[in-house]
């Protein structure tokens, strides 16, 4: 799979992931120990150290997930595949 076609699919699977643990567990109900919330602040954390309004926050969070973690695959698949 192409950098940039692999970069896309892991930040759309970010987006959609904090998107639904937000819905689920970041609007506090469960409680700030709760496995989901700190999954949920796990995710956002990269991003979480600029202060930046949330329509731009998850975006560029997603998008530096999706440049980590294509990296990460096409290492991994470097040395393993």
């Amino acid at each position: 799979m192409p950098a940039l076609k692999l970069i896309l699919v892991v930040a759309t699977g970010h987006f959609l992931l904090a998107g639904a643990l937000f819905i689920c567990f970041g609007i506090g109900l469960e409680g700030s120990t709760h496995a989901g919330h700190l999954l949920f602040w796990a995710l956002m954390m990269p991003a979480s150290l600029f202060p930046l309004p949330g329509f731009i926050f998850i975006p560029l969070n997603s998008l530096l997930w999706g440049v980590c973690g294509a990296a990460l695959l096409k290492g991994l698949r470097y040395f393993f595949g």
